[in-house]
């Protein structure tokens, strides 16, 4: 699926429960069948699919899930 990277970020810290996390999240517009228009979707990315600096806001990339819908390759699109 080729999406447009509309916003990012990237969060790190120590859970309530003490656990250590690390991800980014990506914003985007994608359909859903229950939105008129597009909706505003966000995504959890793996440090280990991309780094953050190389997620451009503004970029098109091309998103691969695996079964449960994780990603697990992220790379910039040819639009």
């Amino acid at each position: 699926m080729v999406v447009k990277v509309d916003g990012k970020e990237h969060r790190k810290g120590v859970s309530k429960a003490g656990k250590n996390y690390d991800f980014h999240v990506i914003h985007f517009l994608a359909p859903d069948r229950r939105v008129e228009g597009l909706a505003a979707v966000t995504k959890i990315i793996d440090t280990s699919v991309i780094e953050y600096d190389k997620i451009l806001v503004g970029q098109h990339y091309d998103l691969v899930p695996d079964f449960d819908g994780n990603i697990i390759e992220m790379r910039p699109a040819k639009v």
